[in-house]
């Protein structure tokens, strides 16, 4: 990518990946950067270094190239980390990832050929979210969000609405005030969705999908708490994924370094399969008042293989847009398509930072103003 020596900027798994890949190409790794000392010396045979440390000859003179992708390191924030450290030439995802997609696999919303918000503004599926978004600063959000991953608004990154994920005055005013919620978790993770609506609704009917045997595990022991302390909470477990289709599904790594597989084979020690099965085939009658997506990339087929039962719910819909980089335009358009003309209000808010913990939100009952 780059014909000449550079360091790269934080020691996690994603740095990992990306120095393992950048090696390989022909590129000169000189070693990592952390902000903080640890008892961490070498990793991948590279010396790790942190800001006082790092040789004095490099700064302003050597690429930088940042290996931080998560949702709480804002990456504005991190510039002004790295700049008073003495660097200028910083190499963000976004730079990297179009020559390196191959080797570093599926990284959520990094996308292998980004487009500039002027080029998204000539495509017709971009105009027709926009005219189909309710209110303004769902329109900016998006377009700060293509601003954000071409490279053209980094601040961006340190942005989240004032609303609070899935539980806001968008969703909640949609219920019915005083009414027993019935709530459809899918990628339940360890129930803290479940966890959250508790406090601001009775919940007596919660379906919880979620296919990680080591999620299962923590979801177990959350759902036994959650039922001591309230009494009227009837949840229940589907250890499923949800899918279009019935098939396989394999799951490598954690967080944001997670690789998802459909149908896939892997010898790594820390892969976790699971069944996906359409939701219309395991509850063909159920109907819910709130309904979470979120599934690592295969949010779209979820929201496929469970089209009846949205339209026999009209239910609030709540879907992450940050998993695939076209997620941001084509799923809501896709999710549009699936309603087919049950009156909803569409928004977009960012809850977190470097556009992860995007969320679509369909608000039933209303028509767009």
């Amino acid at each position: 990518m780059i014909d000449e020596k550079l360091l790269i900027f934080g020691a996690g798994s994603h740095a990992r990946k990306l120095a393992d890949s950048l090696r390989r190409r022909g590129d000169n790794v000189l070693g990592f950067v952390t902000t903080h000392q640890s008892a961490l010396k070498e990793l991948e045979g590279l010396p790790v270094f942190t800001w006082e440390t790092v040789p004095h000859y490099l700064r302003g003179q050597c690429p930088i190239a940042c290996g931080i992708f998560n949702r709480s390191d804002a990456y504005d924030q991190l510039a002004k980390t790295i700049r008073a450290n003495g660097f200028s030439r910083i190499l963000w995802p976004w730079d990297y990832y179009p020559y390196l997609h191959h080797d570093l696999g599926w990284c959520y919303w990094l996308d292998p050929n980004p487009r500039p918000p002027s080029a998204w503004r000539q495509d017709s599926d971009y105009q027709e979210i926009v005219s189909n978004l309710a209110d303004s600063e769902s329109r900016k959000t998006l377009d700060r969000i293509l601003a954000f991953r071409s490279g053209s608004d980094l601040e961006f990154a340190s942005y989240t609405s004032h609303e609070t994920q899935y539980f806001n005055p968008l969703t909640l005013g949609a219920l019915n005030p005083g009414k027993p919620v019935s709530f459809l978790d899918v990628g339940a993770y360890n129930g803290d969705t479940l966890e959250s609506l508790i406090q601001y609704a009775e919940v007596t009917k919660a379906v919880l999908i979620e296919p990680d045997p080591d999620n299962l595990n923590l979801l177990s022991l959350n759902l036994d708490r959650l039922t001591r302390l309230h009494q009227g909470l009837n949840p229940y477990v589907l250890p499923v994924g949800a899918g279009a289709e019935h098939c396989s599904l394999s799951l490598s790594g954690e967080g944001e370094a997670t690789t998802v597989s459909i149908n896939g084979d892997t010898d790594s020690r820390t892969t976790r399969f699971a069944t996906i099965t359409p939701i219309d085939s395991i509850m063909p009658a159920e109907c819910f008042d709130f309904i979470k997506v979120d599934v690592e990339g295969h949010d779209l087929q979820a929201l496929r293989g469970m089209r009846e039962l949205l339209h026999r719910s009209h239910a609030v819909l709540a879907i992450s847009l940050y998993h695939r980089p076209l997620d941001v335009v084509h799923l809501p358009l896709a999710v549009i398509d699936l309603l087919d003309g049950i009156p909803y209000e569409y928004f977009i808010r960012q809850h977190m930072h470097n556009s992860f913990d995007t969320v679509f939100y369909a608000i039933p009952g209303r028509v767009k103003r």
